[in-house]
């Protein structure tokens, strides 16, 4: 499910990202609208693209290895399951407070979740780790 993120303008005045291909970059900005509240989705190529180019001739993969390589996005493997991690993403990012935790851990293994009001089911606190 997509969501609604916010674009900093001084993310089009980061030296690092001005060195990427357009298509890299809006790939970068389209990752964010996939993630979960942790900044995670899976690594799966083709759906992203057709979550986000289905008209397009973009390589995704070759792009992912492009932001890769300047630390916007890590690329691991966890229980089996290949993850994207949109470095720094909770703090760039502010998620909605009903957004459900993240299904996906971090490269350690390690989930996160958070405590919620039970009336209105939104966020309290800070985020608890488990393994």
């Amino acid at each position: 499910m997509a969501r609604a993120r916010n674009i900093k303008p001084s993310f089009f005045l980061n030296e690092d990202i001005v060195e990427l291909p357009v298509e890299a970059r809006l790939l970068f900005i389209g990752l964010w609208t996939l993630a979960d509240r942790e900044g995670r989705l899976e690594n799966r190529p083709k759906k992203i693209k057709m979550s986000l180019f289905p008209a397009d001739d973009i390589n995704v993969s070759e792009q992912l290895s492009n932001i890769s390589k300047y630390g916007f996005i890590e690329l691991y493997n966890v229980n089996d399951t290949d993850v994207i991690q949109i470095t720094n993403f909770v703090k760039h990012q502010t998620p909605h407070g009903l957004e459900k935790d993240s299904e996906l851990p971090n490269q350690k293994g390690i989930y996160t979740a958070y405590f919620r009001n039970a009336k209105n089911k939104t966020v309290t606190g800070k985020p608890l780790y488990l393994k």
